[in-house]
């Protein structure tokens, strides 16, 4: 062999040799990004499954929210409830205490249009002091007056919860068709 052969094969040898590096590089270059790919893929879907579980507390713990609060309201009106026969209570022990007579007399305003009374506002009047009906919610409470205790001549003021019919809702103490 000649020396510019040898030359040449050498060359094609060392430029084989540095395109077959180049390529051996090229592909594990490759094969690192595409498991770097892999990596991110599995990061991104647990994120994602993440992402549904905490959107899923979050309504779990916006439905528990509305329904401690529709509970709370309910608590809150059973309570004036009670604080309201409690005050009638107290009022009837100190009149008793100071020996008063019972005998009081009560008008309610509505009574006689019987049940038609929840489609007006109506109010009960003891000595001068009037109570009008009025709302909670859909609920209206309905001022009565009642013999208390009964054949007694003495009235007082009493209340009925009245859930307003289908198709009327309770405003300004009245069912509104």
């Amino acid at each position: 062999m000649n020396r510019q052969t040898m030359l040449t094969f050498v060359v094609v040898t060392v430029v084989c040799l540095c395109a077959s590096l180049f390529a051996t590089q090229q592909l594990i270059a490759r094969k690192r990004i595409e498991h770097e790919n892999a990596d991110l893929k599995a990061r991104v879907e647990t994120q994602g499954k993440e992402q549904e579980e905490a959107a899923a507390r979050i309504a779990t713990l916006q439905q528990s929210v509305e329904k401690t609060s529709t509970e709370a309201t309910a608590l809150r009106q059973q309570m004036a409830v009670q604080d309201q026969k409690l005050a009638r209570a107290e009022v009837l022990t100190q009149a008793r205490e100071k020996e008063e007579s019972f005998k009081t007399s009560c008008v309610d305003s509505d009574a006689k249009l019987g049940s038609g009374s929840i489609f007006v506002r109506g109010y009960v009047e003891v000595e001068n002091a009037r109570s009008y009906d009025s709302c909670q919610g859909n609920r209206l409470l309905e001022q009565v007056c009642i013999e208390n205790p009964h054949g007694s001549g003495h009235w007082i003021p009493d209340y009925n919860w009245v859930n307003c019919p289908g198709g009327a809702r309770c405003v300004n103490g009245e069912c509104l068709r």
